[in-house]
C-alpha cells in the first residue's frame, strides 16, 4: 500500500516535517511495517511539462498540425503528427 507523507503527518498532527528515516522509525515503532520509502517525482527532474496554447492544420501538409507550445518560460512551435 502506497501513503502520502502529507497524509501521515497531518494524522499524527506534526507542524515540524518529516523525514523518510523518521517515517520509517515512527511507523516500525507502531506495528507496521515499511517495505520502502519512495520520492514522488523521482527520476522525473528534467521532465518539462508544456501547455498546448494553439493548433492549427499544417499549411503544407494535410497530416501534420503546428502547434504553439507553453513550457512555463516561452512559447514554442512544434511541428507534430497528431491530431
Amino acid at each position: 500500500m502506497l501513503i502520502s507523507l502529507a497524509w501521515i503527518q497531518e494524522l499524527l498532527d506534526r507542524d515540524a516535517p518529516l523525514a523518510g528515516a523518521e517515517v520509517d522509525t515512527l511507523l516500525t515503532s507502531l506495528g507496521l511495517e515499511v517495505d520502502d520509502i519512495k520520492r514522488a517525482g523521482a527520476g522525473c527532474e528534467t521532465v518539462i511539462v508544456g501547455e498546448v496554447r494553439s493548433k492549427a492544420p499544417h499549411p503544407k501538409a494535410d497530416k501534420l498540425t503546428v502547434v504553439q507550445l507553453f513550457d512555463g518560460a516561452s512559447v514554442v512551435q512544434v511541428v507534430c503528427g497528431a491530431p
